[in-house]
């Protein structure tokens, strides 16, 4: 039988959910109909006939051929965090997880949540053993050594296609948990004993920027790749406060509010009249260079607001840090669930990728966009509020927005992403 062999060079941790496993990397059941579903598209568009090469009779069509994944032997293990560690918790961390599972690396801030409210600290900086989950962390697997594949068919004409693609494959897809964010990072280095080199030209036709800086370590990129998508969907509070560049767009563009503001006053149209009654007395609204409120605390709130958030990728919800009214040292944290509302007879979105991928190749930032944001435009979502830690789960009813019915993501790139980014 006809034999395809392929090296890999891995640039960043994959986030595995069975760690632990040896020899855990890449998984077959994700990489083959991934690479089914590249390769027919490659097909329709070019006008092959792939028919003679499909097997079984599935809802999703898979390609004759099998692939068997052979990891190297040695790893090297990350904790993934989102959060900004100072260096006396970053040190009493590590302490705390070299006793508990062995030595792994820390890696915070980055783009993985999951493991957020899996670790807790006392007033001490000290890891909280009573309410710390340690079996439940989730870790991702990174070796510097190469993973090889080996394709094989009985077709040398299919085995030859994906000889042919396999390469920008590698370099159009990530693998595992958060892989839009950066993490699982492969490319082709080596098909069947041939050294492979990145083509210029297929690195232009998918993405649109690379950072200007090349990065030392994983900390620097991960990080560089969580404050950059925060900037543009969800502004960011560290280390100083910036409104988000979407929210920005819609103001400046399109003259239109973006849902947070409409949550808000929606919990409680009183407070948000009085800053005083916000965390950190941040504007709800946008405070540009000169000085000028889009809107000031003290309008009347009568905008037009969209779901604006969700053409870079749709959360299941949101939380909300406000002020007791009597008692402002006071803080109640609100649970805003989101449900879309789709036409009759239409499937429901429950889940959306963002349209925004970032791509790792030698310590190099890589940007790319789709256009699966057009599958949202115009769709309605409704928001219900909950208090957190409400043993009945009361829950009020906030209303509906519609996302915007028409934007361009190409455009918003270009105007709104930051200086440390530059052309391919």
């Amino acid at each position: 039988m006809p034999e395809l062999v392929i090296k890999l060079k891995q640039h960043t941790p994959i986030i595995h959910f069975q760690y632990y496993q040896e020899g855990a990397t890449l998984r077959a059941s994700e990489l083959k109909p991934k690479l089914d579903k590249f390769l027919i598209e490659n097909f329709d568009q070019y006008g092959i006939d792939y028919r003679k090469w499909l097997i079984g009779t599935g809802k999703h069509p898979a390609l004759n051929y099998k692939v068997k994944i052979i990891p190297s032997n040695y790893f090297t293990y990350y904790l993934p965090l989102p959060l900004r560690l100072d260096s006396n918790r970053s040190s009493k961390l590590k302490s705390f997880i070299k006793k508990q599972i062995n030595y792994k690396k820390i890696l915070a801030p980055s783009p993985f949540f999951a493991n957020s409210d899996k670790i807790k600290f006392n007033g001490n900086d000290n890891v909280d053993l009573a309410q710390t989950k340690v079996n439940s962390l989730i870790f991702a697997v990174y070796s510097s050594e190469e993973t090889k594949l080996k394709f094989t068919a009985w077709d040398e004409n299919l085995l030859q296609y994906i000889n042919d693609n396999i390469s920008l494959f590698f370099l159009t897809n990530n693998f595992g948990t958060r892989q839009d964010k950066g993490f699982g990072s492969f490319t082709v280095s080596c098909i069947n004993g041939s050294n492979i080199y990145i083509n210029k030209h297929e690195l232009k036709s998918v993405y649109i920027k690379k950072s200007q800086s090349m990065f030392k370590c994983f900390n620097d990129i991960f990080q560089f790749i969580l404050d950059e998508y925060q900037l543009l969907k969800s502004g960011k509070n560290y280390p100083n406060y910036q409104k988000s560049k979407l929210f920005e767009y819609f103001v400046v563009c399109r003259n239109i509010r973006w849902e947070k503001r409409f949550i808000k006053q929606k919990i409680n149209s009183n407070k948000i009249h009085n800053k005083n009654l916000f965390y950190r007395h941040y504007p709800i609204d946008l405070e540009n260079s000169k000085n000028k409120y889009y809107n000031h605390w003290k309008d009347r709130q009568q905008n037009d607001y969209a779901f604006v958030r969700a053409l870079l990728g749709l959360a299941e919800q949101y939380e909300f840090l406000v002020r007791n009214n009597r008692s402002p040292d006071k803080k109640f944290k609100y649970i805003v669930s989101i449900k879309h509302k789709p036409e009759v007879g239409a499937e429901i979105i429950e889940r959306f990728p963002s349209p925004i991928f970032f791509k790792v190749i030698d310590n190099i930032v890589y940007l790319g966009i789709n256009d699966t944001y057009k599958n949202i435009l115009n769709e309605e979502f409704e928001f219900k509020l909950r208090l957190k830690g409400d043993r009945n789960n009361t829950e009020k009813n906030l209303g509906s927005l519609k996302v915007p019915s028409n934007f361009d993501l190409k455009d918003f790139i270009t105007k709104y992403l930051s200086v440390n980014w530059t052309d391919l």
